[in-house]
């Protein structure tokens, strides 16, 4: 009774509680629609059994996934340089993506393991934007201790098969602002260079109401400015982004990493 006439529920809540609040509104009030933060579940392995019905046969559309990284003003504008460089220099040949940060103590990343969760997911939906989807991880290493949580590892992509990507994530407690870093650096044949500074317009600020507004418009089926009704928020793509974090952190990777298992596919 208490979502008596509710639209839309938003769940912001720690990513390790997240599968318990959405089983129980998924399938008790499949009428309502949900967004949740990233990411869409810990693992895939949380995916409620009774869900996969849905995923196969109605591809249900009332369930959204914030991702703000792809819609902060300043990625947006990256990307559009990212595409007009491709078109004068030519296929990319390597991209970095180096992130420092400190992992804090008294949020829902207190657990040695949650920021690669937390912020990895954001990591892969903009790889993935960027260069298409990954086609293996040569080599991958993660680890989670009380010292520092790391993952380590090369990539390609189905997209620009000669393509060679390296990622590196690193969470340490106390560590001092001097220390942290976000940065894509992505690099042409042609001398062309072209680095982004993740966190240049805020962690939280950037791009928070642009994404809200697009959940808003995919769960409840209204197109954009341009007549089409985008899928970036969809659930289906916060599960491939959960997906390609699974193989990454399992030691060692798959090759190729699957997107999604095909029953739900």
């Amino acid at each position: 009774t208490f979502f008596t006439n509710l639209h839309t529920v938003i769940l912001t809540v720690p990513p390790d509680t997240l599968p318990s609040y959405f089983r129980y509104l998924s399938n008790s009030y499949p009428e309502i629609s949900i967004i949740t933060e990233k990411p869409a579940l810990p693992s895939l392995s949380d995916l409620p059994p009774s869900f996969l019905p849905h995923l196969m046969y109605t591809r249900r559309s009332n369930i959204a996934v914030l991702e703000n990284w792809i819609l902060k003003p300043s990625y947006v504008k990256f990307r559009s340089t990212v595409f007009s460089s491709i078109m004068t220099h030519g296929t990319p040949i390597s991209y970095t993506l180096t992130l420092s940060q400190e992992r804090s103590s008294s949020s829902w990343r207190s657990s040695p393991s949650s920021p690669l969760r937390d912020v990895g997911v954001h990591v892969v939906r903009m790889l993935r934007d960027l260069f298409g989807e990954f086609a293996a991880f040569p080599t991958s290493s993660s680890s989670a201790t009380s010292s520092s949580t790391s993952l380590n590892a090369t990539s390609t992509h189905s997209l620009y098969p000669t393509l060679q990507g390296s990622i590196s994530l690193l969470f340490t407690p106390d560590l001092p602002p001097s220390s942290q870093c976000a940065n894509l650096t992505i690099n042409f044949s042609s001398p062309a260079t072209l680095t982004y500074n993740i966190a240049s317009d805020g962690w939280i600020t950037g791009g928070v109401s642009a994404t809200l507004n697009e959940a808003l418009r995919f769960v409840k089926n209204v197109p954009s400015k341009k007549g089409v009704t985008s899928s970036k928020m969809s659930f289906e793509e916060g599960l491939r982004d959960v997906a390609v974090l699974d193989v990454l952190l399992s030691n060692p990777p798959p090759t190729p990493p699957p997107l999604l298992p095909s029953a739900v596919l």
